[in-house]
């Protein structure tokens, strides 16, 4: 599992976009989910695409869980958004 950022640094009430990129070897479809985002950001179970717009409000650190799956095997990586109160990082874990 690949992410795709927008940028690599989301300055606060901005709009964000992160492609989480995933394939299957047998070329089954995917379903996309994640587990600790900000209220403020959901994931696209088709695409995979994370967006929403943080604001001052959505500071901290989350330990965000995407997980990808046919329906039978899944694959999950570890994702970290961070505000530093100067923008926002994503860090992907795999």
């Amino acid at each position: 599992m690949q992410a795709a950022p927008c940028a690599p640094v989301c300055a606060g009430a901005r709009a964000v976009t992160l492609a989480v990129v995933a394939s299957d070897p047998g070329g089954d479809a995917l379903t996309f989910s994640a587990l600790g985002l900000p209220a403020s950001l959901t994931i696209s179970p088709l695409t995979g695409v994370i967006a929403g717009t943080l604001g001052y409000t959505d500071a901290g650190i989350y330990a965000v869980t995407v997980t990808a799956t046919d329906g039978l095997l899944a694959t999950s990586a570890a994702v970290t958004l961070t505000d530093a109160h100067r923008g926002w990082r994503w860090a992907l874990a795999l």
